[in-house]
């Protein structure tokens, strides 16, 4: 037997066994993930602590810490257990006294399986009592992992009673209603839902008019929302935000891809857009409230009229009480139409814009604030928010970097920051 030969085969097995680990190694991204959640959440007994979704290229280990922050009002055990896709992965026991406390528990998961995993908790006690989760924190770290790409749409609407929001993700079956307290530093808990019968909503309010010899002005104060239902009928509904009631609903078309609406003053109602075979529809929404009951009615839609081909996305918002239109085409890229006031008494919103149109540039998940006459634009790119401001129906050349996140939502003079599906409100004074 050469043994010189055997050696040298061997030593040559070694190599290129230690060649595939360097490889798979340089290959394995090591990746920390984490999330705070400084939310407080009272309950009884039992309470499942948000979802955190995870994508992982390949079969791969993590390990999993929370640290959660507990308050008490007496002596008792409880169970942390933690999940991965509604699998129990690992349960702790502890004990907290009549006091506020901050606990650690850490889980390593071998086999956890490629493509996109929910990992979660859940605290129970032994006996039911008044308990706080003041604060939670999640961080994860594994190879080849990363946070899971998720949507969450956010319609904020200002009333005499504040701002309200209404929010859900594409697989939720309702939507949160949430009446954001002004005083918080994140957003409020839901208080109301609503049930969900398409994948994309549209909420905002509708303009009444108060002088048709109706005394009591709550029963004007109502709301508008419109969806795109399983067979793409665009479904538009004469609603309440505070009551959570749904008083008229009708079909305004067919085969509809998107839409967007804000409530108007030129002409009194509501402003309302949507894109159907890649083209730009517009119609007027009014409510007959003068008798029960009541009903929402809308105007022929009539097709927009403009140079650019295969429109894939619009918005509206207000400005000066007039409509202005954001579209954005096939390529990504991103165009303004603002309302004329020396339009105003056309019937259509659809034909009051200036002959202007703004070329925005690439744009993604646009939002639009007023600041008096200027028009402040938030938009996503390289995996931020930046800000660009247009006055005078001109976009000026500044670029500023905004946010480090997915979404700016304006909420009056602060920001609903979205990363993820999650929600976290910033201060005006902080962007």
């Amino acid at each position: 037997m050469d043994y010189g030969k055997l050696a040298y085969l061997k030593t040559q097995d070694l190599f290129v066994q230690m060649s595939d680990t360097r490889k798979e190694i340089e290959t394995g991204l090591y990746n920390c993930l984490s999330y705070l959640d400084k939310r407080p959440y009272p309950f009884t007994k039992d309470l499942e602590i948000q979802n955190y979704y995870i994508t992982a290229k390949k079969l791969t280990f993590v390990s999993i810490q929370y640290k959660v922050f507990l308050k008490s009002q007496k002596s008792a055990n409880f169970d942390f257990s933690v999940y991965i896709n509604n699998v129990k992965a690992e349960t702790f026991t502890d004990y907290i006294n009549d006091e506020s406390k901050s606990f650690v528990f850490i889980a390593v998961v071998n086999g956890f399986n490629k493509g996109d995993n929910c990992v979660t908790a859940k605290i129970k006690f032994e006996s039911p009592g008044d308990y706080v989760v003041l604060r939670t924190e999640i961080n994860i770290t594994g190879n080849n992992i990363t946070e899971t790409a998720k949507d969450r749409q956010a319609d904020v609407i200002e009333k005499k009673e504040g701002f309200y929001i209404a929010t859900y993700r594409k697989q939720d079956d309702c939507i949160d209603i949430i009446n954001q307290s002004m005083d918080s530093q994140y957003v409020s808990n839901p208080n109301l839902k609503l049930e969900k019968n398409g994948d994309i909503y549209k909420f905002c309010k509708i303009n009444l008019n108060y002088q048709e010899n109706i005394t009591d002005l709550d029963l004007t104060d109502l709301d508008f929302y419109a969806y795109i239902d399983a067979k793409k009928n665009l479904v538009i509904n004469l609603y309440s935000l505070i009551t959570n009631t749904t008083y008229c609903t009708k079909i305004a078309d067919a085969n509809v891809t998107k839409i967007a609406a804000c409530q108007n003053f030129n002409p009194l109602g509501l402003s309302l857009c949507y894109i159907k075979d890649y083209e730009i529809y517009t119609s007027n929404i009014t409510a007959n409230i003068k008798s029960a009951p009541w009903s929402i009615e809308f105007t022929p839609p009539k097709k927009f009229k403009t140079a650019f081909s295969r429109i894939k996305d619009i918005s509206l918002f207000l400005y000066n009480d007039m409509a202005a239109m954001c579209f954005i085409n096939e390529s990504d890229n991103g165009y303004l139409k603002v309302g004329d006031k020396e339009k105003a008494a056309l019937d259509d919103f659809g034909e009051m814009f200036f002959e202007k149109t703004l070329n925005l540039g690439r744009c993604k998940n646009c939002r639009f604030k007023v600041a008096g006459d200027k028009i402040l634009m938030f938009f996503k790119q390289k995996d931020a928010v930046y800000k660009k401001t247009i006055e005078n129906n001109t976009l000026a050349s500044d670029v500023e970097l905004a946010a480090f996140c997915d979404e700016l939502i304006p909420l009056g003079e602060m920001f609903i920051m979205r990363k993820n599906d999650r929600l976290n409100i910033l201060d005006g004074s902080e962007k």
